[in-house]
């Protein structure tokens, strides 16, 4: 009985089992058909959008492109009219430039006349009116010049800003030497009229000696050409050209002082190079020649050295072989090193030793 009751519990629950999953496999079979359907038209949605988006690519790829050829046809035509603007502006600036310079030179005969008096017929006060004219109109196509190069976009210095960009003259021609100093200042002064502000650019530029002589002179310097004749009078005149020359011809190369062969001969001939009158460059290279030892003055005739450049490159090879030499022999001898030392040390100490200094504090 117990059996058979277990079997009628069995059945039910299979039947029961059976209905259930009847149930759930329609309800799944309904659901998938749902979902599918979704699927279906989410893509469907997905594909009409990345046409849509595929399409406004395309006609925006087409506006770029046209909008490309449109700003290159503009940027084409902007530079034809900037060089046709450019060769204009470049016509007008050299005829600004031509009548500055013709008004400038006008300038400077009357002062020079007026100063000297070698025009009788001519009285002050005309000179002083047709002065005041030059210089309006100096002042006016100095303005013009100045909205030309606005207008081209140009960044050169016609009159003094305030900014400093040469190096400060000091008095030594080592450093600067006065000629060069000369042809910066000329070109930094060239469009500038007034006086006052023609000795205010040199004073801004000089400083030392060199702008203690400035105070000293400022009154007799009424012009750049006076300028330019009593600065190189002081500076590059005879007495400092025949220091110069008496260098060149009997000076001698210190290897105890803190410089290389080839910086000797270029800080010599910089300088040699402007004396007056002018000293050919081979002749200048044969006096520095005779500045070294013996071995180097034999053997730069030998190679038959004329021109500043062979010799900047022999006297480099020349130091050069003989630091390696020197390093050579140190690796090999030690103890070699450390006498050369001491004896380089004793001979400098001898040698300061020998000078001496007199009451006014100069050398003996």
């Amino acid at each position: 009985e117990l059996k058979q009751v277990i079997l009628r519990n069995t059945e039910e629950i299979s039947g029961v089992l059976d209905k259930k999953i009847e149930q759930m496999k329609k309800e799944f079979k309904e659901e998938q058909k749902i979902f599918q359907a979704e699927m279906e038209e989410t893509i469907s949605r997905m594909e009409q959008k990345v046409a849509e988006g595929v399409e406004d690519t395309n006609k925006k790829e087409q506006e770029c492109k046209s909008r490309v050829v449109q700003l290159w046809e503009n940027i084409r035509r902007i530079e034809d009219n900037a060089q046709e603007k450019t060769h204009e502006i470049g016509r007008e600036m050299n005829g600004l430039e031509q009548r500055i310079t013709q008004n400038k030179t006008r300038i400077e005969e009357i002062e020079t006349r007026t100063r000297t008096g070698q025009e009788v017929y001519m009285r002050n006060e005309e000179n002083n009116i047709d002065i005041e004219k030059l210089k309006e109109e100096l002042r006016k196509e100095m303005e013009n010049w100045k909205n030309l190069q606005v207008q081209m976009g140009q960044n050169r210095i016609v009159s003094y800003t305030g900014q400093n960009l040469t190096h400060k003259f000091d008095g030594r021609i080592n450093k600067i030497h006065p000629v060069v100093f000369i042809k910066m200042i000329k070109l930094k002064l060239k469009y500038i009229v007034d006086i006052d502000e023609i000795k205010e650019m040199i004073r801004e530029n000089m400083e030392r000696e060199g702008a203690i002589w400035f105070e000293g002179k400022e009154h007799e310097n009424q012009s750049v050409g006076e300028f330019e004749r009593k600065f190189l009078g002081y500076f590059w005149g005879d007495y400092a050209q025949n220091r110069v020359r008496e260098k060149l011809y009997f000076g001698k190369y210190n290897e105890y002082k803190n410089n290389t062969l080839s910086r000797y001969a270029l800080q010599l001939y910089a300088t040699a190079k402007y004396l007056t009158p002018p000293m050919p460059e081979q002749e200048i290279v044969l006096y520095i020649s005779r500045h070294f030892k013996h071995e180097i003055s034999e053997s730069l005739a030998i190679h038959n050295i004329t021109d500043m450049d062979q010799l900047c490159v022999y006297l480099n090879r020349i130091e050069q072989n003989t630091n390696n030499t020197y390093v050579q022999q140190n690796i090999s001898n030690p103890t070699r090193n450390i006498n050369r030392q001491t004896e380089h040390n004793t001979l400098d100490t001898n040698y300061r030793q020998n000078f001496n200094y007199t009451t006014q504090g100069r050398y003996n």
